[in-house]
């Protein structure tokens, strides 16, 4: 029985505190706020990305080749990257 208590005590609460999801929030914010001053073609390849959508099926979209896309997402991940430096400000 202690097997599965000590299971059950090291599950991730699912609930945020207040401060995680304040700190959530600002971080999302941030990023929209980061992803909005791309280049729209940069833009629209980075927000299907983050749903999840996949190099070809975003090439199929964009008109952009695959491999374009993955160099762009790669690239861009660094520049977002970038801007949560400590010495990044919006």
């Amino acid at each position: 029985m202690t097997g599965s208590t000590s299971t059950a005590s090291n599950r991730p609460t699912r609930r945020a505190t207040p401060e995680q999801a304040t700190g959530t929030a600002l971080t999302l914010e941030r990023l929209y706020a980061l992803v909005d001053r791309l280049r729209p073609t940069d833009r629209q390849v980075v927000l299907l990305y983050l749903e999840d959508v996949d190099a070809d099926a975003i090439a199929e979209v964009t008109g952009l080749s695959s491999g374009a896309v993955a160099t762009r997402i790669h690239r861009i991940k660094a520049l977002l990257a970038q801007g949560f430096q400590p010495e990044a400000a919006l």
